[in-house]
């Protein structure tokens, strides 16, 4: 019933909304019966309606806390872990080995989350009829309208590409046996009403290109009061007719209709507005900075606002909270400690020597083939002993520290430019990169001395590697991550905002669709102008074919001779999108081939471990994307309430 209780809570929840508002106290109806009430009767009363859709995706089980650090470790290509998953479930294993079980709690969260969504926006529209009928305000209910198609779209699109079969090629003709997901486009008034089969994957896509369609339609000439910070005609994150096309691109790109999928790219592309920013700017815009939020680049994007005296979304009590994100504590870096030694006696900043930003959550690192994909392909450090060590080793005088040759290497790998700029807006390099500390320095943890804990402290080798140390480079995340205060000291929330649609995906979805229809001299035009903007703007490091060599390791069969394939990765890194492209191009057998490992147990110089720390590659194996690992199941809880549900996906 997990689904089924969900979409009641939402209809339940609707109604108090609307009874609470009334002031008759005569007036008072059952609140388990749906009835024709008097609310909404001004148009913030509509509005209200409509802010579930953005504020869902700041659910925990969506970017708040769950979705990319833990559902999408499935995309094996974002991180490491150890094999016993997460801190919420012992079922973090069915992720990293791309073997999703019916059962898996994070993927049936996420599920009914979308759905959530998706009940909303249609409470919505039932609530924006009754308004428009008895008030008549067709202007201003058609700009909300606007905003709820495409909220509604975006989590159609979402729930698709987990859910659905496969993608499909909507220039043939649709083949009914290829499903998609149960499409419910109405006000539900009963748990019977969401009893609804799947529909088909063509019929699927056809309703989130119609919102889409509808999105652009009302939004076209709409434009919202700018605060300082937004670009002209954006309010605080409201979605706009450019957003619309945007998406409507990308959902033409996904279904292989590059003709139309141009032509609404280019509109972006030309609206006027939307620039790519500079790399500065780029680089700031994943980690808290207000000066960053809604800048030139963005198309869609979700407030997130930092509330210090408060917990994140995962404790929410109050409206500030529920403004906040927690995702940041299990990606949250490592700093090097006060203390600790390893076997050999070094300070390392490993576990036992290290001080976790997270709150001991963090699981994940940065996998080592990633820094490969980026250009970074020196062998992992060994330590020095310290020269300028005074007193016992601490995080302020380190007795040991990196050795000379791998710092001098690093440092010439980013003033060269032969290691990719964008790998360091992703992830901070062990010793290398360093956070700021200023709460850690003030309240002195464990009895500590102010040089003990210095307000700027190197990243230390992640600290969830406790076994087969050497074998790992360890690099924290960055991207999306909190680096400038421990998340005790910030109400355990991050204050990021969220980048689900932003200019560089829009030109490299047009350079794919030029590509597709045989316009490489204008695809490879697009690819670098993302690509230029990495490097400040200079041509220099421009790719002169659409098969040119990249910074990707030679032996990466998908990246390496692909501009394409390349920019989409390093680019997007982290962002959620890499998954859908794995999937979609059918590259999974690959991708798992490339990476082979997933968890710490297992040692890559020795090429030993546990199967469970193993990428399997089996599951993708089979007749091309009906392979197993290309989609999620249908959740258990779905399909044991929803008779309606005849079939779950291949290989569940």
């Amino acid at each position: 019933m997990y689904k089924k209780i969900i979409f009641s809570a939402i209809v339940l929840i609707s109604i108090a909304s609307i009874t609470s508002c009334r002031k008759d106290e005569s007036n008072v109806e059952p609140t388990n019966n749906l009835t024709s009430v008097t609310y909404p009767k001004t148009l913030g009363d509509l509005e209200s309606f409509l802010v579930p859709g953005y504020s869902g995706f700041r659910s925990a089980n969506l970017f708040g806390y769950q979705y990319l650090a833990i559902v999408l470790s499935s995309d094996h290509t974002f991180c490491s872990q150890n094999s016993g998953g997460n801190p919420l479930s012992t079922q973090g294993g069915d992720f990293l080995t791309n073997n999703i079980s019916v059962t898996n709690t994070p993927s049936a969260a996420m599920f009914s989350q979308l759905y959530q969504g998706v009940a909303a926006m249609n409470v919505f529209f039932d609530r924006a009829t009754y308004y428009q009928n008895n008030f008549g305000d067709s202007t201003d209910v058609n700009a909300l309208r606007g905003q709820a198609y495409f909220l509604r779209a975006y989590y159609f699109y979402m729930l698709e590409c987990f859910y659905g079969e496969k993608y499909i090629d909507m220039t043939q003709p649709e083949d009914p046996t290829v499903l998609g997901i149960p499409l419910p486009t109405t006000f539900a008034t009963s748990v019977a009403q969401t009893n609804l089969p799947r529909s088909t994957a063509y019929q699927t896509w056809a309703q989130i290109i119609s919102d889409l369609r509808n999105s652009a339609k009302y939004l076209h000439g709409v434009t919202y009061a700018p605060s300082s910070t937004q670009l002209p005609g954006q309010g605080q994150g409201q979605i706009t007719e450019w957003a619309a096309d945007g998406m409507l691109g990308k959902a033409f790109v996904f279904t292989k209709q590059y003709d139309s999928a141009k032509t609404y790219l280019l509109k972006v592309i030309n609206d006027g507005v939307h620039s790519l920013p500079s790399f500065n700017v780029y680089s700031n815009s994943f980690n808290g900075d207000i000066a960053n939020k809604f800048n030139t680049e963005s198309l869609f994007e979700i407030n997130v606002d930092r509330q210090a005296q408060n917990p994140g979304i995962l404790f929410s009590g109050n409206y500030l909270q529920s403004l906040t994100t927690d995702q940041g504590e299990l990606f949250a870096p490592t700093i090097i400690g006060s203390a600790g030694v390893d076997s050999l006696g070094n300070g390392d900043g490993n576990a036992g020597s290290s001080v976790n930003m997270g709150n001991g959550y963090c699981k994940y690192f940065v996998h080592d083939k990633n820094l490969r994909r980026f250009g970074f392909a020196l062998p992992v450090y060994t330590y020095d002993r310290n020269p300028n060590a005074i007193g016992i080793n601490s995080a302020a005088s380190p007795t040991f520290i990196m050795d000379s040759v791998s710092w001098k290497n690093s440092l010439a790998d980013r003033i060269n430019n032969t290691v990719d700029p964008r790998l360091f807006v992703c992830a901070m390099e062990p010793w290398i990169d360093s956070c700021e500390q200023p709460s850690l320095a003030n309240s002195l943890p464990s009895g500590g001395t102010p040089q003990e804990f210095p307000d700027t402290i190197p990243v230390g080798k992640a600290a969830i590697i406790n076994t087969t140390r050497s074998s790992f480079w360890g690099w924290s995340f960055k991207k999306y991550t909190t680096t400038t205060d421990i998340l005790e000291a910030t109400g355990g929330n991050d204050g990021s905002n969220l980048l689900l649609l932003r200019l560089a995906d829009v030109y490299l979805l047009y350079a794919e669709a030029c590509e597709a229809t045989g316009d490489n001299g204008t695809a490879l035009t697009y690819i670098n102008k993302v690509h230029e903007r990495a490097y400040n703007g200079s041509t220099a490091f421009d790719y002169t074919t659409i098969t040119s060599p990249t910074l990707a390791d030679p032996t990466d069969v998908d990246l390496a001779n692909n501009p394409l394939h390349y920019e989409r990765y390093v680019e997007l890194f982290g962002e959620g999108g890499w998954w859908f492209d794995m999937c979609r191009w059918g590259i999974g057998a690959n991708e798992a081939a490339y990476y082979v490992y997933g968890a710490t147990e297992y040692d890559p110089i020795a090429g030993t471990g546990p199967a469970n720390s193993l990428i399997s590659t089996a599951n993708w194996t089979g007749n091309g994307t009906d392979s197993k690992a290309y989609h999620f199941p249908i959740p258990q809880v779905e399909t044991s309430t929803n008779p309606a549900i005849q079939h779950n996906n291949f290989g569940y």
